[in-house]
């Protein structure tokens, strides 16, 4: 029996961006009348460092890796037990800011599936009145039809939008609307309130179209061009709303 490497031992070397203190700074141009730069790097190559130093420097790395913003020491080191003495309270600050961040993401989670519960209900709830024949067998045969589910919602609800399901739309602010432009986003937030619905429409300048408005000018061979637009966020808790000022690319019925 034997017994070998596929390939040999490889180095590992650890880079570190560090930043200066103001006293290093404050003292370098007293003493030579020169600013030196504020952020450094250092590598340490795990082979030369002392064995017992080794986890602490790839702890630190690893925590590096993770987190913003650099460390901070009072002065420039490659030693490597200097430089841990001397980042060990951004370790600790790190460290407890990782743990906060965890927490929120941890509780972020928590919502996320206590919104994505109640969206589902809603939905049950709205396609056993309102759903059609499709998508009614769809969901009882235990297929995923959110985004169905949505452009039947919103035809019926919102008529004209389009529904970015798929996150595609982009715009940024409008200035000076139009007269037609402000007419419309009147038009949709009183019935938007007759609704009771929490929700606010916007004029904006879209510069890029939901997916289902871009497969729809491709159908009749035709392109987007940036454009006013009325924008309805949060539709239903995680949909984007999107219309057209311009009425001939509001979206058709059919395409419902």
């Amino acid at each position: 029996m034997s017994i070998r490497p596929l390939k040999e031992l490889e180095k590992v070397t650890l880079r570190f961006k560090f930043d200066v203190s103001d006293d290093y700074i404050e003292r370098t141009i007293d003493e030579q009348g020169m600013r030196p730069s504020r952020r450094w790097t250092v590598i340490f190559d795990l082979a030369d460092v002392p064995a017992a130093l080794r986890g602490p420097l790839r702890k630190a790395h690893a925590l590096y890796m993770d987190v913003d913003p650099y460390p901070q020491i009072p002065a420039p080191t490659e030693d490597p037990e200097e430089f841990l003495t001397a980042i060990e309270p951004w370790m600790e600050q790190a460290a407890v800011e990782q743990k906060e961040e965890e927490a929120r993401e941890e509780e972020r989670e928590k919502e996320k599936g206590v919104a994505d519960a109640r969206f589902r209900m809603e939905m049950k709830e709205w396609i056993r009145i309102h759903g059609s024949n499709r998508l009614r067998a769809a969901v009882q045969r235990g297929y995923k039809a959110n985004t169905t589910y949505a452009m039947e919602r919103s035809a019926k609800e919102t008529p004209g939008f389009w529904v970015d399901t798929a996150g595609d739309a982009e715009w940024g602010e409008r200035s000076d609307p139009s007269e037609e432009a402000l007419a419309l986003e009147s038009e949709v937030q009183g019935r938007l309130t007759e609704q009771t619905a929490n929700l606010e429409a916007r004029i904006v300048w879209l510069t890029e179209p939901p997916r289902a408005l871009d497969r729809w000018l491709e159908e009749n061979d035709d392109a987007f061009e940036a454009q006013e637009a009325i924008v309805v966020t949060d539709y239903l808790n995680r949909y984007v709303l999107v219309m057209p000022v311009a009425e001939e690319l509001r979206r058709p019925q059919e395409a419902a």
